[in-house]
């Protein structure tokens, strides 16, 4: 694919983030944050709700397959410079989709499905973030918070995430039609993925037919090796 198309891209991806920053425009404070500890290049492997970083498609996060991000660009739609920009737009979206669902538990209490989604995006964040380590990329700050929004109520909630998610999807979706670096690719792919099960899980619970929901989510969870 041509490198002209990148700018073309990005301003999709970036229209698809102002749309789900509207939906979540006013400041709230988070609640606690979790660790990021793990390796920062090479993936474990995991299966169930949350999964690992990239590979299969189980579970709300996927099944993972361990590998190392490789940083060749050769033959892709990137440079660093146009893989970082993408990088930002995506992280972003990720921080703030976790700091929605944090401000969400920490006004209704640990509640379903937010608690295995916070930790399913954080995650997220992760897998992202092993990406930046591998290339030797600065990692924005987390501002997530600043378009946190409280819903009036948990039923309001569920078309706030079905928006959010949708909008996530459409998002992946923009930069896995471009040529990416295939280590790259198939993060974006399983995240796209795990948004999809998020989607599915917000679409249960606003219908209110959660019984095929296992823990509260579409998929299993899984302790993270």
């Amino acid at each position: 694919m041509k490198k002209y198309l990148i700018p073309a891209l990005m301003g999709t991806g970036i229209l698809a983030l102002t749309i789900t920053i509207i939906a979540l425009d006013q400041p709230l404070n988070p609640n606690t944050r979790y660790n990021n500890n793990q390796n920062n290049v090479v993936y474990q492997g995991t299966t169930g709700m949350m999964g690992g970083s990239y590979g299969g498609r189980g579970g709300m996060m996927g099944n993972s397959q361990g590998g190392v991000i490789s940083t060749d660009l050769t033959g892709s739609d990137y440079d660093e410079t146009s893989l970082k920009a993408t990088l930002d737009i995506l992280l972003m979206d990720e921080f703030k989709a976790r700091a929605e669902y944090e401000a969400i538990v920490d006004e209704f209490g640990l509640v379903s499905p937010y608690t295995q989604l916070i930790q399913a995006e954080t995650q997220h964040i992760q897998s992202l973030e092993r990406i930046y380590d591998a290339f030797g990329f600065a990692i924005p700050a987390d501002t997530g918070k600043d378009y946190a929004v409280l819903p009036a109520s948990l039923d309001a909630s569920y078309q706030i995430g079905i928006t959010a998610e949708t909008n996530n999807i459409a998002l992946y979706e923009t930069y896995l039609l471009t040529d990416l670096p295939t280590s790259v690719e198939r993060v974006f792919a399983n995240l796209q993925r795990a948004s999809e099960n998020h989607l599915a899980t917000f679409s249960a619970y606003e219908s209110g037919d959660t019984s095929n929901l296992v823990n509260g989510c579409i998929g299993t969870q899984n302790t993270r090796n």
